[in-house]
């Protein structure tokens, strides 16, 4: 079966594609429309959405048996002029300076805006993204500022709790562990 040029190797550009395809059809696919749109069988497709869930953390929800990326997700796009982009270079700068660990959502969002600067200027932010990746990795605060973030996005409420004793998100007791709670 001829499958619009893709081959096994091919598996992260065929993955970007379903992640396109789903963005096109906002109100999702099931696994047997995803097969027949990307020419690869059933049991790949669902595979394929297993992979997107687990290892490029895009959010599904199932309806019936079409699947749909989660409603607001994706952020609609900005139009910057360039003293608005150089504006972000410079925050980016900052943000370095001061950073004393890895923030791997603003190296992915560096990397993103640099594919929009000018072609002049895009080592300035892809520099930055670099020696960002570059710092110290912390799991704990990766997952601590993934969870404000999207708590923040969704208007939550969070509690926060750090050392021996934290208080449990649902209010009843504590949690003895140590580091950061959310």
């Amino acid at each position: 079966m001829a499958r619009l040029g893709f081959e096994k190797q091919d598996r992260v550009l065929r993955l970007l594609r379903e992640v396109t395809l789903f963005q096109a059809v906002p109100y999702g696919l099931t696994s047997v429309q995803l097969a027949e749109r990307m020419e690869i069988n059933q049991r790949t497709a669902q595979r394929d959405i297993a992979a997107l869930e687990s290892e490029l953390r895009v959010p599904f929800i199932k309806h019936g048996a079409r699947w749909q990326i989660v409603p607001d997700y994706w952020l609609p796009p900005v139009n910057l002029n360039v003293q608005e982009m150089v504006s972000l270079l410079l925050a980016a700068r900052l943000m370095l300076r001061f950073a004393d660990r890895s923030n791997p959502f603003a190296v992915a969002a560096f990397e993103k805006l640099s594919a929009a600067l000018p072609k002049a200027m895009r080592p300035a932010l892809m520099e930055i993204g670099d020696e960002m990746a570059e710092k110290a990795i912390d799991p704990t605060y990766t997952k601590v500022l993934a969870a404000l973030t999207t708590a923040w996005a969704e208007r939550r409420k969070v509690s926060l709790g750090f050392g021996s004793q934290a208080i449990r998100p649902d209010g009843l007791g504590s949690e003895a562990q140590g580091g950061p709670h959310i």
